[in-house]
């Protein structure tokens, strides 16, 4: 659904901010889009994250696109060494999540750091309290990979398509 150029004039006024929130946090969607986002990965952004977490806070990252750059072949990722100490030094002072799309050990071996939480494949694996749930996650892909591995399944005709067997989840890249 479009939601900007033309179609700008027909939307309404946001809702207002809940009285519990504080003024500074009410800017309307509209204002919110003059306001300058900063990459809070970034030197000065993570100088600013080290002045207010505190040991209840959760910090909770993605790999792919927000550690490490996005790379043409998933298999080159890596995390830059600069932000891994950073990151290894946040898990002292605070709990640190890794939420990824990738499998928990592709994931680790990205990582030099063990942050408190490594949840992988979308939330299938590695989430506390759901280890049983794994089993039947692991069945469905094996039945979905058995049904995609066959020559005649069209994807395979696709050129630069491959499919990742993931355990707990498939990926076509």
């Amino acid at each position: 659904m479009p939601l900007g150029g033309c179609d700008a004039a027909r939307c309404r006024a946001p809702a207002s901010a809940p009285s519990g929130i504080s003024a500074d946090r009410r800017a309307s969607a509209r204002s919110s889009c003059a306001q300058r986002v900063s990459y809070a990965l970034s030197t000065a952004g993570l100088e600013r994250l080290r002045g207010f977490i505190t040991p209840r806070s959760l910090l909770a990252f993605d790999v792919d696109g927000t550690l490490a750059p996005i790379v043409a072949r998933p298999w080159d990722a890596r995390i830059p060494p600069d932000l891994q100490r950073r990151l290894a030094a946040f898990t002292k002072k605070s709990t640190v999540a890794i939420i990824t799309g990738r499998a928990v050990a592709d994931a680790r071996r990205m990582l030099e750091f063990n942050p408190a939480y490594l949840i992988g494949n979308h939330g299938c694996e590695g989430l506390p309290g759901f280890e049983a749930a794994t089993v039947t996650y692991a069945a469905e892909c094996a039945q979905w990979l058995a049904e995609l591995s066959d020559e005649s399944e069209p994807w395979r005709h696709i050129a630069g398509v491959t499919l990742e067997e993931k355990t707990y989840s498939l990926t076509f890249h």
